[in-house]
């Protein structure tokens, strides 16, 4: 979900602030940079596996047209856009094991989370919109 992708580019800035630390051994810095490769691959299985009916809804930007009218025209249809969770995706850096790589994954991780953030919130206006529109038809 968008929810975990978010709680897991939330930890790859806390480990990339950590590795940017520059009295840390290159043992140390090691050891941060597994835990993060993991939490990058978590994302990449995210992305792979998140599916309504057949459909993969995280792998790239989707975009689906909901039918919340009564009619076929577009007038009729609300758009919803999901966003891609892939570490490729997201632009985040590929590892932190060197201070200079952290550095720049910091701010790569912190643009990713303002990313998914800025999407979670498009997704509760349309979820809202959808909501609007079934009370509506209900009344009619």
């Amino acid at each position: 979900s968008i929810e975990a992708a978010s709680t897991i580019t939330n930890r790859l800035a806390e480990l990339s602030a950590q590795a940017s630390n520059g009295t840390l051994s290159d043992s140390q810095r090691s050891a941060l940079n597994d835990e993060y490769q993991s939490l990058r691959s978590e994302l990449d299985r995210l992305s792979q596996t998140t599916q309504f009916n057949g459909q993969n809804l995280l792998s790239g930007s989707s975009s689906f047209s909901i039918q919340a009218g009564v009619d076929g025209s577009s007038t009729s249809q609300i758009a919803l856009n999901l966003p891609g969770v892939s570490a490729s995706s997201l632009g985040l850096a590929a590892d932190i094991s060197t201070q200079a790589n952290a550095q720049a994954a910091l701010d790569q991780a912190r643009a990713a989370t303002q990313s998914l953030a800025s999407s979670r919130g498009e997704i509760g206006s349309t979820v809202s919109r959808l909501g609007t529109a079934f009370d509506n038809l209900k009344t009619t």
